[in-house]
């Protein structure tokens, strides 16, 4: 929960009348009431934006926040790099939002094992993302841009729309 990085595809499944209006998380690692103890990279401002938010006794931080504008079933490769350096978000291979802002606070490890990491959901299951994963992972190093770059590229190399479907 303190530095590393994240990486995964998602589609989200928003009809054009109904998309997350707040804090609908890709990914979740914590308490049920976020202030004693969060990790979450989320949806939120009606599906327009990615912030990625942590907490520990009752103090919270927006580590990093990107405008986005999701497409209906296409899919977006999101990757998290995250540290006491500082976050950098990147979508689709390129930095949405680069910031300095460390990683201060993280669940405690009784959080951790109690709740694992929920994908697409917080804790509490009261917040259900609506869309599709693929290709997750995690690293304990955070990823050079050129690798999330290239990535990116050899996906779009034969999906050029991003619609799932092989051109």
């Amino acid at each position: 929960c303190r530095s590393g990085s994240v990486r995964f595809w998602f589609k989200p499944n928003w009809n054009s009348g109904w998309c997350p209006p707040s804090g609908f998380p890709f990914l979740y690692l914590g308490n049920p009431t976020p202030a004693f103890g969060e990790w979450s990279l989320q949806v939120t401002n009606m599906g327009n934006t990615i912030q990625f938010v942590t907490a520990s006794n009752g103090m919270t931080t927006v580590n990093l926040s990107a405008n986005i504008n999701f497409t209906n079933n296409r899919w977006y490769q999101i990757v998290l790099n995250y540290g006491p350096s500082g976050c950098v978000l990147f979508t689709n291979g390129a930095v949405a939002v680069s910031n300095n802002t460390p990683v201060a606070y993280w669940p405690s490890d009784a959080d951790r094992r109690n709740s694992g990491i929920v994908i697409g959901n917080n804790s509490a299951y009261d917040a259900c993302i609506n869309g599709q994963f693929d290709e997750l992972e995690t690293f304990n190093y955070q990823l050079p841009a050129s690798d999330v770059a290239a990535n990116f590229q050899t996906v779009q190399a034969v999906d050029t729309d991003l619609n799932g479907i092989p051109d």
